[in-house]
């Protein structure tokens, strides 16, 4: 019988953020936050249930019902900018570095992933009014990249958005997650809610 390969050994990176982590988790599984990853079933009244099955979930829906994920639904159940909503963020992102890591044929766009992530932990330690005045920095900052810069961050953020879907539904074309990931935005995420299907399927194209 054939061994199993020993498990990775965290980085240096994964353990700078592992404190973090770990808080992050604890908030959501006291406030009974599904996996971030995982869909579970939305129903009309607002309650969920994981009974969906792991391939093409939304195909199992009931009228009025909805697949969300434990990401989503952290926002959908305590508001936006929430603890639990930042808690379910941080470990969102902090899963998706992770499979950049792994892949190391891509390092430039895990680094990018690193300062992304780095900058949410920072904001989720603020006080809402210091959250508040970071943003607007950000704007400003933001308002200074070039239409290539603010185009090459955009398509980053969904391909990192299909990268982890696809793990979900190895059998969705890329159309369909396209739909997936416009219906499914959160409210904070203006960009993606504005672009449409097709325009999310070219950027996604390859994953």
């Amino acid at each position: 019988m054939a061994k199993r390969p020993a498990p990775r050994k965290p980085t240096l990176i994964e353990r700078y953020f592992q404190p973090a982590i770990t808080a992050a988790q604890q908030i959501l599984d006291d406030a009974g936050i599904p996996d971030v990853n995982h869909y579970v079933r939305l129903r009309a009244d607002n309650t969920i249930k994981d009974d969906l099955p792991r391939q093409s979930a939304w195909r199992a829906l009931k009228p009025k019902e909805s697949a969300i994920t434990g990401l989503h639904y952290a926002e959908h159940r305590h508001g936006k900018d929430s603890e639990q909503h930042y808690a379910a963020r941080v470990v969102w992102e902090f899963r998706v570095l992770q499979r950049a890591i792994q892949d190391s044929s891509n390092m430039e766009f895990a680094l990018y992933l690193v300062a992304r992530l780095r900058e949410l932990v920072s904001e989720w330690e603020m006080t809402p009014e210091m959250r508040r005045e970071a943003r607007r920095l950000q704007g400003l900052q933001e308002s200074n990249l070039t239409r290539r810069e603010q185009g090459d961050q955009l398509r980053a953020h969904l391909r990192a958005l299909a990268a982890d879907l696809r793990t979900k539904h190895k059998e969705a074309s890329t159309a369909e997650l396209a739909r997936l990931i416009h219906n499914l935005s959160p409210s904070h995420d203006t960009e993606t809610r504005l672009l449409s299907i097709d325009r999310i399927r070219h950027l996604i194209e390859g994953i």
